[in-house]
């Protein structure tokens, strides 16, 4: 994960950082497209990552809001 939390301040940014679970292997879909769709090559597609990053349930008020950046690396396979 990286930055880009808010709230701005120092305190609370870690706080809610620290709240966050990204998933090992979220669930994806490939927007307009079905399940099973193989991508041709040098193609651009859009990935959704769904229930990728989950957020504590006994977590506070604090983090109501909050926006925050992650970054993920899709790789793919020959079939």
């Amino acid at each position: 994960m990286t930055g880009g939390t808010t709230p701005d301040d120092a305190a609370r940014r870690a706080y809610c950082t620290d709240r966050l679970t990204l998933a090992p292997r979220p669930v994806f879909a490939i927007d307009g497209h079905p399940p099973a769709y193989r991508i041709p090559p040098a193609a651009e597609v859009t990935i959704v990552l769904r229930s990728a990053v989950t957020l504590s349930p006994e977590t506070d008020n604090r983090c109501q809001r909050m926006h925050f950046e992650t970054r993920w690396t899709v790789a793919g396979q020959n079939a």
